[in-house]
C-alpha cells in the first residue's frame, strides 16, 4: 500500500528523485520528462487498454472452493453455495430469520439458474470475508472514539496551528510537561484515526472489487423479465431482474441485471455494502458510495446514469472507504457538498468514471477534496467533461489531506470560484496538505476567481499539471502558481498554445515565504527552481503523505 503513496505533483519525475542538483545541472528536465510523442502514444493506447480490461469469465465453482475452503462441496453435483452463503451472512451479522421465511427464500433460490446462484454466492461470501477484515481494522476503536468521530472529522490547520506545534516542540517538553494548553479536537482526531488499520480496509476493498469483476460476465448473460428475482427476508440482500425496478429499502447487497432503475435505498454505512448494476439508464438518488467506519462500493457497468444527492454521497468517506465506479455512459453527477470524491478522518474516497461525456456539478468540498489525513481521487478516463463547483474542490486539500482530480482524455472545462483546481492549504503533524489537478490531454479551459490553478498556503502544496493541448487559464486573484505563507504552488503546462489570464497576485506570485513555480516550456528558468524544490523535499524527508504512514 505504501508503494502507491507518491507525490502526485512529480508524477513523471519520481524515478529521478535520487539525482543530485549537480547531476541536474548537466541534464535538463526536458531530457528527463517523457516526450510529447510518448505521452500521446500512451493516451492513444488508453481506449484499447480500457476495452481489454473488460472482465473475463472464470470457473465459479473453483472460485467458491478457494473462497470458502469448502472442499466437500466440490464433489457435489449442484452444491448449495448460495443457501450456505446466506446462512453465513445471517450468523456473522446476528440476524434471526424464522423457519418459514427461510424456507420461502430457499424456494426462490431453487428457481434461479444455477450459474446465477453461484455468482451471487461468491459475492456474498466475499462480503462476509471483507466484513471480518473491517471489524479487525476497527478493533482498537471504542464507543467513545466512534462518538467523537460522529461529531468531529475535520483537522483544523493554519499557521497558528503550526506555531503551536513549534512551541510545544521547542519549549513544551521543558516548561509545560503536564499542561495541555494547546490540545484541541484536531489532536484527538489524529490519535483516534491512527488506531484504524487502513491496510486491512484497503485489502478488503481490493478483494471486493476483484470479485465483482469475476461475477459481472455471469450476470451479463441473463436477461430475466422481472423486477425482483430474490429478496432477502431480513431486508439486506436483493437480486433484481431486467425490468425497471425502484429500490427504497436500505441494503447491504443489491445486484440488478438491467432496466432503467431508480435507487432511493441507502447503504449500510458502518458495515460493508455493494450496489452492482449491470445495465440500464439508472438514477441514483441520495446517499450512495458513502461510508463511515465501513466500506461502500457502487459499481455501474453500463448506461447513461444520473447521480443526484444533497451531500455525503457519490464517493464520500469518513474513517472508511467508499468507491463509485461507472464503466460506460454519458453520466451526470449532481450534489451540493461533501461528495464526488471527498474524504475525512483518514478515509479513502474514489470516484472512477471510465468512459463518456460526463457532467460533474457540486458546490463545496467535492470533486476530489480531502481533510484530516484523508485521501480522495476523482479519475475520469475518457470524454469531453464539464466540472463545476464553488470552493474547496477539483483537487483541493486541507488539514493533512491528499486529493487528486485526474482527467486523461478529452476537451474538458473546469469552473470554480476559489480554493480549487490544484489547491493545498495547511499542515497536519508535519505533513503537507496536497491538492492536485492533472489533465493529460485535450484543449481545456480552467476558470476560477481566486486561490486556484496551483495555489499553496500555510505550508500546503497545490499543483495543476496539464500535459497536452491548447489550453486557456482564467483567474482574477492569487492563482496560476501563487504561494503564500510558506505554501508551495505549481502550474506546469509545457505543450500547446496556451493562454493565461489573471488580474493580480498570480502567475508565479510569492508572498510571506511562499514558493511558486509556473512552468510554461521546458527551457523555462523555473526548471532549476522546480528541481531545487524536489531536492529540498527529498533532503528534509518532507512527505506530504500523512495518510499512508
Amino acid at each position: 500500500m505504501k508503494k502507491i503513496a507518491l507525490l502526485i505533483i512529480f508524477l513523471l519525475l519520481l524515478p529521478y528523485l535520487g539525482q543530485s542538483s549537480d547531476e541536474f545541472q548537466e541534464e535538463k528536465i526536458s531530457n528527463i520528462l517523457p516526450s510529447s510523442e510518448n505521452i500521446s502514444l500512451f493516451l492513444l493506447s488508453l481506449p484499447h487498454e480500457i476495452e481489454r480490461r473488460n472482465p473475463q469469465p472464470v470457473n465459479l465453482t473453483l472460485e467458491l472452493g478457494v473462497r470458502t475452503g469448502n472442499a466437500d462441496f466440490l464433489y457435489e453435483r449442484k452444491p448449495a453455495w448460495l443457501k450456505n452463503a446466506f446462512l453465513e451472512f445471517y450468523e456473522l451479522n446476528g440476524i434471526n430469520v424464522d423457519d418459514s421465511s427461510l424456507k420461502k427464500l430457499f424456494s426462490e433460490i431453487d428457481d434461479l439458474p444455477y450459474e446465477l446462484r453461484e455468482a451471487l454466492a461468491l459475492l456474498i461470501y466475499t462480503i462476509n470475508d471483507v466484513e471480518k477484515l473491517r471489524r479487525s481494522a476497527f478493533s482498537q476503536i471504542n464507543e467513545n472514539d466512534i462518538k467523537f468521530l460522529e461529531e468531529n472529522d475535520e483537522y483544523n490547520s493554519n499557521i497558528a496551528e503550526l506555531l503551536k506545534d513549534m512551541i510545544m516542540q521547542k519549549i513544551g517538553s521543558l516548561f509545560l510537561p503536564n499542561m495541555n494548553l494547546f490540545s484541541d479536537n484536531s489532536n484527538e482526531l489524529s490519535s483516534i484515526v491512527k488506531k484504524i488499520d487502513m491496510e486491512k480496509l484497503v485489502e478488503g476493498s481490493l478483494s471486493l472489487f476483484n470479485e465483482i469483476q469475476k461475477v459481472i460476465p455471469i450476470f451479463k448473460k441473463y436477461d430475466i423479465p422481472s423486477e425482483m428475482l430474490l429478496e432477502d427476508p431480513s431486508g439486506h440482500i436483493y437480486l433484481g431482474g431486467s425490468l425497471p425496478t425502484t429500490y427504497k429499502k436500505n441494503y447491504s447487497i443489491i445486484v440488478d441485471l438491467g432496466g432503467d432503475d431508480v435507487y432511493y435505498a441507502q447503504p449500510n454505512e458502518k458495515g460493508v455494502s455493494v450496489l452492482l448494476d449491470i445495465n440500464g439508464n439508472d438514477k441514483y438518488m441520495g446517499k450512495k458510495a458513502c461510508s463511515f467506519l465501513g466500506i461502500d462500493m457502487l459499481y455501474d457497468e453500463d448506461g447513461n446514469d444520473v447521480y443526484m444527492a444533497s451531500k455525503f454521497s457519490q464517493a464520500y468517506a469518513r474513517a472508511g472507504i467508499s468507491i463509485l465506479f461507472d464503466n460506460k455512459g454519458n453520466d451526470i453527477y449532481e450534489s451540493k457538498a461533501y461528495s464526488q470524491g471527498c474524504a475525512f478522518a483518514r478515509g479513502i474516497a474514489l470516484l472512477l468514471d471510465m468512459d463518456g461525456n460526463d457532467v460533474y456539478a457540486s458546490s463545496n468540498f467535492s470533486q476530489a477534496y480531502a481533510n484530516g489525513f484523508g485521501f480522495s481521487a476523482l479519475l475520469d478516463i475518457s470524454g469531453d467533461d464539464l466540472y463545476t463547483s464553488n470552493a474547496y474542490s477539483q483537487g483541493s486539500a486541507t488539514g493533512g489531506g491528499i486529493s487528486s482530480l485526474i482527467d486523461f482524455l478529452g476537451n474538458d472545462k473546469y469552473v470554480s470560484k476559489q480554493n480549487s483546481q490544484g489547491a493545498g492549504e495547511g499542515w497536519a503533524e508535519k505533513k503537507m496538505s496536497v491538492g492536485s489537478l492533472i489533465d493529460l490531454s485535450g484543449n481545456d479551459k480552467y476558470i476560477s476567481i481566486k486561490d486556484a490553478q496551483g495555489f499553496g498556503k500555510n505550508l500546503g502544496l497545490g499543483t495543476l499539471l496539464d500535459f497536452l493541448g491548447d489550453d486557456t487559464y482564467h483567474a482574477v486573484n492569487a492563482s496560476q502558481a501563487c504561494g503564500e505563507l510558506f505554501g508551495v504552488a505549481c502550474l506546469i503546462d509545457i505543450a500547446g498554445k496556451n493562454v493565461y489570464e489573471s488580474t493580480s497576485s498570480s502567475q508565479q506570485y510569492e508572498k510571506v515565504g511562499g514558493t511558486a513555480i509556473l512552468l510554461r516550456k521546458m527551457d523555462d528558468t523555473s526548471n532549476e527552481k522546480l528541481w531545487g524544490l524536489i531536492e529540498y523535499i527529498k533532503r528534509n524527508n518532507i512527505l506530504p503523505l500523512s495518510f499512508f504512514k
